[in-house]
């Protein structure tokens, strides 16, 4: 009797070890994460820059993924993403280099077929602020599957403000309007490089305004050379004096930041003929710049 219930015992055992192995192995996936020949990507945003979209009021940004040939990047995925989603998945053949980067706000994107010729366009007169990810090379292959896409602004802001109080300015009757031209500014930016094309920038501003004008620029690091201001001033519709030449702002713009001009437009020694009713002006002849954060 002992002996039968050891063997129903033993038997017992071995049927239960067989069935736990069973269980134990592995199941087939059925779906996998990307078709035969092809490797996922995700891409992602930072926690943060969602935070600075979300208070600038961006609501969507958008990738593009470029496949690196011999001789040239040629477009292969452009998708525009929600800023509430804070990845998104690409699939991409195996086996391929890529270079990829994102972009907000952006007036217009021309060139887009190839990476070098892809260029982010800006009205300088509309408050918003472009930004943009470096572009990031990679493999489409099993040792990359995530990709981090920090944005950072590439334009900056120029604030044109008279050195004068807003009583000096009321009080004078020479003229009524300035326009104001700024060399070496950039309304295009080449993503390849991150190279600006120099431009010069008029504005116009009049009494109304306090004579105060702002734009915004790409950063104009790949100009190397400082901006200079040109100054017309008219009156009744004609041109009653300029600038004394070109004057030196001693700028080159860098993205993310204000810069404040204080001109003293009051100033004999600004324009090219002296003002006979203003030459008593003490104040001193110079343009003071005041760089700040953009926030």
């Amino acid at each position: 009797m002992c002996k039968k219930l050891s063997n129903f015992l033993l038997l017992s055992l071995i049927g239960f070890a067989s069935c736990t192995q069973a269980a134990d192995e592995p199941v087939q996936q059925l779906t996998p994460d990307a078709p035969d020949g092809m490797h996922t990507v995700e891409m992602s945003l930072s926690r943060a820059a969602i935070t600075d979209f979300e208070a600038a009021g961006i609501d969507k940004y958008t990738i593009y993924v470029y496949k690196i040939e011999r001789k040239t990047s040629t477009l292969h995925t452009e998708k525009e993403v929600s800023v509430n989603d804070e990845s998104v998945s690409l699939s991409l053949p195996l086996g391929e280099q890529f270079q990829a980067f994102a972009v907000a706000n952006a007036g217009s994107v021309t060139g887009k077929e190839t990476f070098e010729t892809i260029t982010l366009s800006i009205d300088p007169f509309v408050d918003k602020a472009v930004w943009m990810s470096s572009p990031v090379k990679f493999a489409s292959d099993k040792s990359v599957s995530t990709i981090a896409l920090p944005l950072q602004r590439v334009v900056s802001r120029v604030d044109f403000v008279p050195a004068e109080t807003p009583e000096e300015l009321a009080t004078q009757t020479s003229f009524d309007k300035l326009t104001l031209s700024f060399t070496n500014t950039a309304i295009s930016y080449k993503v390849s490089g991150g190279v600006a094309e120099a431009y010069t920038l008029t504005a116009e501003t009049d009494a109304s305004k306090g004579y105060k004008a702002s734009f915004y620029t790409f950063e104009t690091s790949s100009i190397g050379e400082e901006s200079m201001l040109d100054i017309t001033y008219s009156k009744g519709g004609n041109v009653v004096n300029t600038s004394a030449g070109s004057l030196e702002t001693g700028v080159r713009y860098a993205a993310n930041n204000l810069y404040t001009m204080s001109v003293p437009v009051l100033s004999a020694d600004f324009v090219q003929t002296p003002w006979t009713t203003m030459s008593r002006s003490p104040r001193k002849s110079v343009i003071t710049v005041t760089k700040t954060s953009l926030q």
